[in-house]
């Protein structure tokens, strides 16, 4: 009987420490994807700001300003996805972005555009369409 129930404990901790261990490798999975996509995205902004600098520099004012304003639709429709405001983020963070909603949404009627990606049109007039992240969660 002793060693019966001195069995199913050991069961019980192997189980227990599996469960543990799994979790562990499954956040560390997440944090390395995170921190991934994070530096990803910050090398491809140097990439951008180099193209930018290079352009200005060489006086290139319509090529840089191309490069912007390419840059500005991406990461409105990456920033404002309304799937985004779906994962609780904090007051601080939602406050920002729609801060950056209003400048934007401001700048692009100061300056409106159309670029040679039809389909990002779409996805920034999508954008422009469903208000301010705040109103998204």
């Amino acid at each position: 009987m002793l060693r019966t129930a001195l069995w199913i404990v050991g069961i019980g901790i192997a189980l227990a420490a599996g469960a543990v261990g799994g979790g562990l490798t499954a956040v560390n999975g997440t944090m390395d994807m995170m921190m991934d996509n994070a530096v990803g995205a910050d090398a491809h902004a140097v990439r951008v700001y180099v193209d930018v600098l290079e352009d200005l520099r060489a006086g290139n004012i319509e090529d840089a300003t191309e490069h912007l304003e390419s840059r500005l639709d991406d990461v409105l429709v990456m920033v404002m996805e309304p799937a985004n405001y779906e994962y609780g983020l904090n007051g601080n963070t939602v406050e920002r972005a729609d801060s950056a909603f209003v400048e934007a949404r401001a700048y692009r009627e100061a300056y409106p555009r159309t670029s040679e990606r039809g389909f990002v049109d779409e996805m920034v007039a999508s954008v422009w369409a469903a208000g301010p992240p705040s109103g998204l969660r």
